[in-house]
């Protein structure tokens, strides 16, 4: 992708996105750096070995990725996607793609001024939306899924570009609430945007997979009780004669 922008929300799921732009070789033609107060720290039941040699560097920052790639940055004081300023500055860039990395749902007001987010969403589009579908995935058998798609002002509607199916063999010691929440959900979202932007990719409209999809109504926020209860029927499925890890379908 060519001629856009990279709208920086700090937290794990830009930290993996950049890589995959360091990866890729691709630069924005230029990061506006958004504020995140509540951005918390990596939790202490996370592996970082692992989890870098696995999946990606949580340490990695966007200093790290200016330190081998020239592009020009903007702060705001937004911590909203919808702030004001971050508005201005957005129109002010004269760049209509964004790539989106979160900051809140996106409101009609936005797309109002010609901007296109790309955005990269845990579930299998169209069929699982909402904003836990990642939980009631792993409820539902242990699969995850991530669609990338031109937002549209209405919730995850846009026509999926890429859809990346996963399924989840990983053990009780791995499979951590904080590193499904911090490194696993950035990650599938990571592995989809890298398919999506490298070269020569065939975007779809739709995977050919045979894969079910865990509610036909949208996943909305997942109560606390349900979410152990997914993660432990995860971790019951743990089959130690199949490949350990996140294996990609």
């Amino acid at each position: 992708m060519k001629n856009f922008g990279f709208i920086l929300f700090p937290s794990m799921r830009s930290w993996a996105y950049l890589q995959v732009l360091h990866k890729l070789q691709l630069e924005p033609d230029l990061i506006v750096v958004m504020q995140n107060t509540k951005c918390p720290e990596l939790a202490t039941d996370i592996d970082v070995k692992w989890v870098t040699d696995s999946f990606f560097n949580p340490d990695y920052r966007l200093e790290h990725y200016m330190s081998a790639h020239k592009v020009k940055t903007q702060l705001t004081a937004s911590e909203s996607i919808n702030d004001t300023e971050l508005l201005q500055q957005l129109n002010k860039s004269g760049i209509k793609r964004w790539l989106f990395s979160g900051g809140g749902i996106i409101k009609k007001h936005l797309f109002e001024h010609g901007h296109q987010f790309l955005h990269v969403h845990p579930g299998w589009l169209p069929h699982v939306k909402g904003s836990t579908c990642f939980y009631y995935s792993l409820l539902c058998d242990q699969s995850l899924a991530a669609s990338s798609f031109w937002m549209t002002p209405e919730l995850d509607a846009g026509e999926a570009l890429h859809v990346s199916h996963f399924k989840v063999n990983l053990p009780k010691e791995r499979l951590s609430p904080g590193f499904v929440d911090q490194i696993l959900d950035p990650w599938i979202r990571a592995r989809c945007l890298h398919k999506t932007l490298k070269p020569g990719a065939k975007l779809l409209s739709e995977q050919q997979l045979s894969v079910q999809a865990p509610s036909s109504r949208p996943c909305y926020v997942m109560h606390p009780v349900l979410r152990a209860l997914a993660l432990r029927k995860t971790i019951s499925a743990f089959n130690k004669d199949k490949e350990s890890g996140i294996v990609e379908l």
